[in-house]
């Protein structure tokens, strides 16, 4: 009877719950389980009816009425030795059924592998093609790939808070690209308050502003088309002390007291106090007396319009400040464009590398199957099936670009993930074909195919499957990551699967006409063109195991599986555990410039002074509050509230900008009389706010009209809505007045849309402190009900990644290791070996935490993707390993006779033998990868270094795991 028909995973599962679970955990309720066990399965599937009938005999099914019977009627029978040999009845029927399970998976799989590999054997020449097609339709696919990387589109959560704010932001008061020099005086540490430093400072910044440049269009323009204006008639927004003296050259050099002149506030709108700008600062009383930095700042407006002309402008600024010489200051720049031109000036540097890295995998491929009689001998296959890698990979990029993946620098290191899993797929197929007796070539491709073609399966579709789950990480730069890796694993299975089976059938033709590897055009000598009987019969024989097989028979297993040796092994990845989670606790986290660009980049110094000499320049925090009656003394007292409380949080430092305060103040002042009131308001016309043209017209018929009416209450505000907007203009044309605020209130049908008050937050150190402030922020931002707050810091933007990282990456490695455990089940139909992969997949993760400590590498999103793609690795290993000694262990059992005792040194046989058949192979691949990787060590990219880093670990931490703890392990399962 042919029950692998009716054997479906769904009803498996029901049965397995159904009965272990009512009947193991829930005694009280075993009889009802009984009866209704059958049913329940019956119901999923009438076929499993008969299934069950077959996986009983009948005095297990005598016993289990009369235990059913006796429980329901209250007899003594039902006593707990009965249910516990019940539950052993049940847990013996349960292992056998999943074995039943296995054994119609690995027999349809072996089936459809033999004729998939008869069918590539005996077409090769299709195959070929068909591949070359598809990877030439899909690698079109490589031109819609968006390259750039805005930190907000890749490692920010999708719909994070951070984002939500920015766009708000970014829509009241506008978005723009800062571009920043700093000067640090020679010799460092100096005084940098001295006219010579100052003109050859002012030399420089005419360098940069005034130059005119051209668009490949042939357009001209200049730093002031494209500076950032908080409205169309305001002045450019640039920092820097050179504006005290009018940026004139005149002006510096009659400046006779400089430490006093920029020690003056300065109250105008648009500018930074000029301590913000300046590094090292000694301060004596109100005066300035040295300082030893300088840093100047540019902003350019951010919008699709005007990116072709900024990249220009940032470009030419960069390479403006550094080529510029001085005797009394080194410069140091940076510009928004340079982190992405840096990253690809350090990749295109370390293309090299990457030649290198597929010259000695391919080698090392060629030298592993090399043989002395050239005509056996499979170097150009090894070449061919690297070849072979590079398509899929090329496949994969093609594909992930017609589906619009998000691409992040981190995809930049899948190639080697591929690499290495093809190279171990090649390895493991020419190992078993090698094992067979020699013979017709199509025959024994088909066998080979069919005995490893399950194993290859489960590693490739457990790794697609664990990246799958991970492509549903909130952070898009893991989604992506994750789905380029899924999308490059399936069609490397599927191209090693048919591509390379063709080019093996290909090279095995060569063989077969006498054609010499390397060079097939040449053939043999005729005289040796047939072969005598003696060679006929040796082509018949089993081919001699391999010297790797050999060694692990005949040394390495019994030693691995000796008493003592499993001890020491227990022991040791005890010791190697805790060692990993005290470095794990050691971890300082954080994504800095270091972690993706080139080491030879120029921003690194850049990033060095500014800790050195402004740490904490770029953390100002606006605190924006949305449409509200702020006529209304309530929305009043809250704002004035708020700014109090803010201004002593403990991660707040020096004073907030508050307009409601200033404001409230200076309704409390006279009135000015109407001449005065009209020669202001022309000369401030020009710089009220936009969107208030309406009011602008009518401001001084309004006050004409007013002046008499206007009233305020006792405690000094406007009675009306109309009272507090002629303030609040007035407040604003005002010099003496609220002049300074006039960027930071936007107005819209003639009402508040949005303001903003400005304040600075503390220096802050680790990640953790970074993220609590942003939420404690935030949540007193939240605490007013008749007005909505927000604080916004591009800072936010990195810091956001670090509340939700360790969540969101357990989320991400637990669905991926769900979905391993699920798949490894699946195919082998043991959760004990299912159990053991998961197990060492942890072990090595929490192993490779542990390296990072020892690597001093940093612990963030993009760490955390290459901790993933490595553990694609370690999970190869491991599957395996304990598929191919799982296997051994099912064949060792189907051997022996029915009620034969099973011999007591089985287990260990089959643990040997299948670490003997597969070992080889995987020690082969892993080696491969590391050869080939090894070179990254040297690359400027960090990025790569750190893969080199993770490869060497998981290269050692792959080989414990899964050529050695695996097997002790398993001998005492």
């Amino acid at each position: 009877m042919d029950i692998t028909k009716s054997l479906t995973l769904n009803t498996a599962v029901v049965g397995a719950w159904h009965v272990g679970w009512c009947g193991l955990f829930h005694p009280e309720t075993s009889e009802r389980t009984l009866e209704l066990t059958p049913v329940v399965i019956a119901y999923f599937n009438p076929l499993w009816t008969s299934t069950f009938k077959m996986l009983h005999n009948k005095q297990s099914d005598l016993f289990i009425s009369e235990l059913a019977v006796s429980r329901r009627h209250g007899g003594d029978r039902g006593t707990n030795e009965q249910l516990a040999s019940f539950r052993s009845a049940v847990a013996h029927k349960t292992a056998l059924f999943f074995h039943l399970c296995h054994d119609a998976i690995e027999s349809k799989l072996s089936t459809f592998y033999s004729h998939l590999g008869l069918f590539c054997a005996t077409r090769p020449w299709l195959i070929l093609f068909v591949c070359f097609i598809i990877t030439a339709v899909s690698a079109v696919g490589i031109t819609r790939l968006d390259f750039t990387e805005p930190i907000e589109k890749v490692w920010i959560p999708v719909g994070s808070e951070a984002v939500h704010d920015r766009n708000d932001h970014v829509s009241n008061f506008g978005d723009f690209r800062l571009s920043m020099g700093i000067l640090v005086g020679k010799p460092e540490g100096k005084d940098i308050l001295y006219t010579d430093f100052l003109l050859d400072a002012l030399r420089l910044h005419q360098l940069a502003s005034s130059i005119v440049l051209q668009t490949p269009s042939g357009e001209n323009f200049t730093y002031s088309d494209l500076c950032f204006k908080p409205y169309p008639s305001a002045p450019c927004m640039q920092s820097s002390i050179l504006r005290l003296w009018g940026e004139k050259e005149s002006e510096i050099q009659m400046d006779r007291d400089i430490h006093a002149t920029v020690s003056r506030v300065d109250n105008t709108p648009f500018q930074i106090p000029s301590t913000s700008l300046l590094g090292g600062y000694n301060v004596t009383g109100q005066l300035i007396v040295r300082a030893s930095a300088m840093a100047f700042a540019y902003l350019i407006k951010n919008n699709e319009g005007t990116k072709e002309k900024a990249d220009l402008w940032e470009t030419h600024f960069v390479n403006v400040l550094g080529r510029f010489e001085s005797a009394h200051f080194t410069v140091y720049r940076r510009a928004p464009v340079s982190q992405a031109q840096e990253v690809q000036r350090g990749t295109k540097n370390d293309i090299p590398l990457f030649v290198i890295t597929f010259s000695l995998m391919v080698a090392y491929i060629s030298f592993a199957l090399f043989r002395i009689n050239l005509i056996r001998s499979k170097v150009t296959l090894g070449f061919c099936g690297v070849v072979g890698i590079l398509l899929a990979i090329i496949t994969s990029f093609g594909i992930c670009g017609w589906l619009n993946a998000t691409f992040s620098s981190a995809v930049l290191v899948m190639p080697f993930l591929i690499l290495s899993i093809g190279t171990d797929d090649i390895f493991i197929l020419m190992s078993a074909y090698e094992r067979l007796p020699r013979g017709h070539h199509e025959q024994r491709i088909s066998t080979a195919l069919s005995q490893v073609g399950s194993s290859i399966t489960l590693t490739s579709l457990t790794n697609f499957i664990a990246f799958i789950a991970g492509s549903t990480s909130p952070l898009p730069g893991i989604s992506g990551f994750c789905l380029f890796n899924a999308v490059a694993v399936l069609i490397d299975f599927i191209y090693q699967m048919t591509l390379f089976v063709a080019l093996l059938a290909i090279n095995e033709r060569r063989a077969e006409q006498n054609r010499f590897d390397c060079v097939p055009c040449i053939k043999r000598a005729d005289q040796y063109e047939r072969m005598n009987e003696e060679e006929m019969q040796e082509m018949t024989q089993e081919t001699p195991q391999s010297m790797g097989e050999w060694f692990v028979r005949r040394y390495f297993g019994p030693f691995l599986l000796h008493r003592v040796t499993r001890i020491v092994m227990i022991l040791l990845a005890i010791a190697l555990a805790s060692v990993s989670i005290y470095g794990t606790t050691q971890l300082e986290g954080g994504l800095t410039d270091a972690d993706v660009l080139p080491h030879d980049t120029y921003i690194l110094p850049f990033t060095i002074k500014v800790d050195e000499y402004f740490k904490g320049l770029e953390d100002a925090v606006d605190f924006v509050s949305g449409p509200a009656d702020y006529h209304k003394p309530a929305v009043q007292d809250q704002l004035i509230y708020f700014h109090r409380n803010m201004t002593s949080s403990p991660y707040i430092v020096g004073t907030i900008s508050c307009w409601m305060c200033d404001y409230l103040e200076y309704v409390k002042k006279p009135l000015p009389d109407l001449k005065d009131f009209e020669a202001m308001l022309r000369q401030s016309r020009q710089l009220l706010p936009p969107g208030s043209a309406n009011f602008i017209e009518n401001l001084i018929e309004m006050y004409v009209e007013s002046i008499d009416n206007i009233t305020v209450t006792e405690e000094g505000r406007p009675t009306t809505e109309k009272d507090f907007y002629i303030y609040l203009y007035l407040f604003l044309a005002d010099p003496r007045g609220g002049y300074k605020y006039i960027d930071d209130i936007i107005f819209q049908f003639g009402t508040i849309k949005a303001a903003r008050m400005q304040g600075k937050h503390i220096t802050l150190d680790t990640d953790t402190e970074k993220a609590e402030a942003m939420i404690t922020t935030r949540r007193q931002c939240r605490a007013y009900a008749d007005v909505q707050i927000y604080p916004y810091s591009m800072r936010y933007l990195y810091w956001e990644q670090y509340v939700g990282m360790v969540k969101n990456n357990v989320k991400s490695y637990s669905a991926v290791a769900a979905c391993i455990f699920l798949f490894t089940f699946f195919f082998l139909g043991d959760i004990k070996i299912s159990i053991l992969v998961v197990v060492s997949l942890f072990a090595t993760m929490l192993d490779l935490l542990g390296m990072m400590w020892l690597w001093n590498i940093g612990l963030n999103n993009m760490t955390l993707t290459v901790l993933l793609l490595n553990l694609g690795l370690a999970v190869d290993a491991c599957t395996h390993v304990g598929h191919s000694i799982h296997t051994e262990y099912r064949r060792a059992l189907d051997r022996l006779e029915e009620d034969e005792p099973q011999p007591m040194n089985l287990r260990y046989d089959a643990i040997i033998s299948g670490l003997s058949k597969i070992g080889p192979s995987v020690f082969s691949a892993s080696l491969t990868s590391f050869i080939g990787v090894s070179v990254l060590g040297f690359a400027s990219h960090e990025l790569l270094r750190i893969m080199f880093k993770f490869f060497f670990s998981v290269f050692l931490l792959a080989m414990f795991h899964g050529l050695m703890l695996a097997p002790v392990l398993y001998s005492f399962l």
